[in-house]
């Protein structure tokens, strides 16, 4: 026998020593976008859950199927892998998540199944970063402020790798809860009530590397009613030397209802006012912000500041600092005990203009603290805020409200 071939016998008797055959490895079947059934996402403002159902035809013994695209920005310990259909197992032996290109991940899943060619509805249930969202408002009112013209859009960052076809989108206000990091569904049912979502009603296209805008409320021509606000809380609840003259501010609100050409909640965010000069040219008024407002409930918003009411009427611009002058006077303070003292004050309110004007005078509660009428001489109402007096003034003319108020420090 010639020396190779007895070296090619020895190898041969070695290996069915350690063991027999060399093992091989399961194939491998590649499934990318053309499985995807169907795309879930709930975008928070820090992350964002993604649900995603690829179909998936399984062959009979151990295959490796290499699933992508996977986000990259992937936190792995959110990953959960199950069938889409209740009450049904997909055989899963094990997973391994993997870098596909340098941009995306992928995942390469082994399955050990007994029935050749299954058709399985997998779901993959993660999340992940670089999906961002935010709104912004832009309001136009007109030179008499009695109407609006509001615009809305919903922008959505997407900085990661993958494109999102054909997908259902929520929104949500707040940072994802760990909560959710465990929830087989996802479907937002269970946020804390600092948070709120908003669902997109139509299927959306969010391309990789893309700033997507998204109309969301837009209406013309909306009434709106026009109130005064005066705050006298704050540094007014203690010892003030001096008169100071707090300052009036306008507001405006209207209704978010159908009726108004509106009906969807309003998320939260930054709105920019507008208005036309008298030459007819818009400018900027300044930025203000939209709380959440549901459907059926007015929407209310501060004029900004440094324009406040320039226009009290269609020929008026002087600002509301002269048609309104304010003083308020601390008449008394009396400290009862180190944590109860009793304080009376005088807001006097000028009117100069020719039209009669009602001003919401707000004592707003701080913390910590309890506020009780001793005597005013015009009745108060009590809110959730604070308490606050209706002041009606008549043209050009002046009104005294003077009240006497406990304050206990809690």
């Amino acid at each position: 026998m010639k020396k190779s071939s007895l070296i090619f016998i020895l190898l041969l008797g070695i290996q069915g020593v350690i063991g027999g055959a060399l093992p091989t490895q399961p194939p491998v079947h590649t499934h990318s976008d053309g499985s995807i059934q169907d795309t879930y996402l709930t975008i928070y403002k820090d992350a964002s859950l993604l649900r995603q159902i690829r179909s998936l035809s399984a062959q009979t013994g151990e295959h490796t199927y290499h699933i992508s695209p996977i986000a990259q920005t992937i936190f792995p310990n959110t990953l959960m892998i199950g069938s889409a259909i209740d009450k049904q197992n997909i055989p899963i032996k094990e997973y391994t998540l993997i870098p596909e290109n340098g941009y995306t991940s992928a995942l390469n899943l082994t399955l050990n199944s007994s029935d050749n060619h299954t058709n399985h509805l997998l779901q993959l249930l993660y999340m992940f970063k670089d999906l961002t969202w935010q709104v912004y408002y832009t309001i136009e009112l007109s030179p008499s402020y009695n109407t609006v013209n509001i615009n809305s859009w919903i922008i959505i960052t997407n900085n990661t790798h993958l494109n999102f076809n054909k997908s259902h989108v929520q929104l949500v206000d707040g940072a994802a809860p760990v909560f959710l990091f465990q929830s087989k569904e996802a479907k937002g049912a269970c946020l804390p009530h600092s948070q709120y979502a908003y669902s997109i009603n139509q299927l959306t296209n969010i391309p990789a590397h893309s700033v997507k805008q998204i109309n969301w409320a837009s209406s013309h021509d909306i009434e709106v009613r026009r109130s005064y606000h005066l705050a006298v809380g704050g540094v007014y609840l203690e010892e003030v030397k001096g008169r100071p003259h707090p300052m009036v501010e306008t507001w405006i609100s209207f209704a978010n209802n159908p009726n108004n050409g509106l009906g969807l909640w309003f998320p939260p965010g930054e709105a920019v006012f507008y208005s036309r000069d008298e030459k007819g040219f818009l400018e900027m008024l300044g930025k203000v912000s939209i709380p959440h407002t549901p459907v059926g409930k007015d929407v209310e918003l501060l004029i900004p500041s440094h324009q406040s009411e320039k226009n009290f009427s269609h020929d008026d611009r002087d600002s509301m600092c002269k048609i309104i002058e304010t003083e308020l006077d601390q008449t008394e303070y009396k400290k009862l005990t180190d944590k109860m003292s009793e304080e009376s004050f005088r807001l006097n309110l000028r009117n100069r203009s020719d039209q009669p004007i009602a001003i919401q005078v707000v004592l707003d509660t701080p913390e910590k603290t309890e506020i009780t009428i001793v005597r005013e001489n015009t009745s108060h109402q009590q809110t959730q805020t604070g308490i606050h007096w209706t002041v009606h003034i008549g043209p050009n003319a002046d009104v005294d409200l003077k009240y006497r108020i406990r304050i206990i420090k809690l």
